[in-house]
């Protein structure tokens, strides 16, 4: 329902796509949703598989601010659950908790191998004091900060193996954000005194979580059903042909391809696709496609579902497959977010693990799957015959990939990107960035009101200080 005759179209209906229009359309715009898929939710969406419910991931949403949790709950039809997320990571062949904690790693270490970990450690330390040593990537940093043993053992071949490079190649930021309290030291410190060091910019230390009993993808179904019964257009199962953008780099129209030929007039664009997208679908060049996918890329997920004939495969809602002999990254059980979302009898596990398109599994289909699956859930005592049914989804473009250097493309890219007044890439992917649900709620909503408020350059500046002011604020 407009007062002000302008329209915005948002590409992208995830949770950061919904958002903006919601604020959008709450500001008195017409709003016109442009979403690839048949359903609303984007990643963060949830889909029925025969008698189970089965979402992107899953993911829960972090309860950190009311304004975001209050839209959450409002859109839930009192069907939002409050959980405590358990967690564990398989380091060695004995479960550990996560976020870990230091007397239970030491406790499955075992003494050879903690006398080992500290040896190291404490000779990294006593070298640095007499060289300079660099710290411009991730394994610089965590080799400097826990030493060879424990960096290798906990973090940096897990890394490299969910990312499927040298560590050497990864940012020294994503280790900041990734690794726990920086340092061993930290992790001794935290020990003595009872006191957990938190980085603002990392979100591990939030442990209130909330989930939609039948699927966090409906809480975001019903936010489009909302837009859309206030006057709003959703456009689902849209191919865009092209974003038209005129000499003096404005935006004036959008022409799609599909469900139906089409050129849509527009006063603002917020994107939340990846920002490599946004820059193929324009008619002319919005920055250096070259830097972008040398040194800003993204990675596929590939979510393999597994349904088990037991009753439950663990307490666990994510488990962490650290230990190299396993082939996935991480296992959930989406029956321990809300038992609505699997029958009794039975449950569902899915399996994530990080692809390119080139790699052969990429393509795979359910049963090629299985080998891979039984070896992995054979190490949990899951016999073939409790396999049931085995089927994947596929997410393109699911994690960017913080190489080293990133920071000055992405800032060149932004930087171009400015220079687009009435456009403005959003989101975790529109930002090319490594949030979670509550994040990209919040950059919907900022991006949205720095877009109309002629402020386009600010916002690609204050990004990541816009999150974390917003975590600041007290739920």
């Amino acid at each position: 329902m407009s007062n002000n005759h302008q329209t915005v179209v948002v590409i992208g209906a995830g949770p950061s796509g919904l958002t903006a229009a919601y604020y959008a359309q709450e500001a008195g715009y017409n709003v016109i949703l442009l979403e690839k898929m048949n359903v609303a939710g984007g990643k963060g969406g949830s889909r029925k598989y025969k008698e189970f419910i089965v979402d992107f991931g899953p993911h829960a949403y972090h309860a950190i601010t009311k304004e975001f949790t209050d839209i959450m709950e409002k859109h839930s039809n009192g069907k939002l659950l409050d959980i405590k997320i358990k967690q564990k990571l398989y380091i060695t062949k004995k479960p550990i908790g996560y976020p870990m904690q230091i007397q239970e790693a030491v406790s499955n270490f075992g003494l050879r191998l903690n006398i080992k970990i500290l040896y190291d450690f404490f000779k990294a330390k006593i070298k640095s004091i007499f060289i300079k040593i660099p710290k411009n990537s991730f394994k610089q940093f965590g080799e400097a900060n826990f030493g060879k043993t424990l960096y290798d053992l906990c973090f940096g071949r897990y890394t490299e193996r969910v990312f499927r490079c040298s560590a050497n190649e990864i940012s020294v930021e994503y280790a900041r954000r990734k690794l726990p309290n920086a340092s061993l030291l930290g992790f001794i410190f935290s020990l003595l005194t009872k006191i957990q060091t938190r980085d603002k910019e990392s979100y591990l230390n939030v442990r209130r979580y909330m989930y939609h009993e039948n699927g966090i993808g409906n809480v975001f179904e019903s936010m489009a059903k909302a837009i859309k019964d206030r006057g709003g257009e959703t456009i689902y199962n849209c191919k865009i042909k092209d974003i038209v953008i005129s000499e003096d780099n404005l935006l004036t129209s959008i022409n799609l391809e599909l469900p139906n030929k089409r050129n849509i007039k527009c006063d603002y664009l917020i994107s939340t696709i990846p920002f490599d997208d946004l820059v193929d679908y324009a008619n002319i060049d919005m920055t250096n496609k070259n830097l972008m996918k040398t040194k800003l890329p993204f990675k596929h997920v590939v979510v393999v579902n597994a349904v088990l004939n037991r009753k439950q495969f663990s307490e666990n809602h994510w488990t962490y497959l650290v230990n190299e002999q396993f082939y996935f990254n991480r296992l959930s059980e989406q029956k321990n977010f809300s038992i609505k979302c699997a029958t009794k009898d039975k449950t569902l596990v899915m399996l994530e693990v990080i692809l390119d398109s080139r790699d052969e599994e990429w393509k795979w289909e359910g049963e090629q799957w299985r080998e891979k699956v039984e070896k992995e859930l054979g190490f949990f005592g899951i016999k073939s015959k409790e396999i049931e049914d085995i089927w994947p989804t596929r997410m393109e473009k699911a994690y960017p990939i913080f190489l080293t250097g990133y920071e000055s493309a992405k800032k060149k890219v932004l930087d171009d990107f400015s220079k687009f007044k009435n456009i403005i890439s959003t989101g975790r992917y529109g930002l090319f960035l490594d949030v979670n649900m509550h994040d990209a709620m919040v950059l919907g909503s900022e991006g949205f009101r720095y877009l109309t408020e002629n402020k386009v350059e600010e916002f690609y500046k204050d990004h990541k200080a816009i999150c974390i002011r917003k975590r600041d604020q007290k739920n």
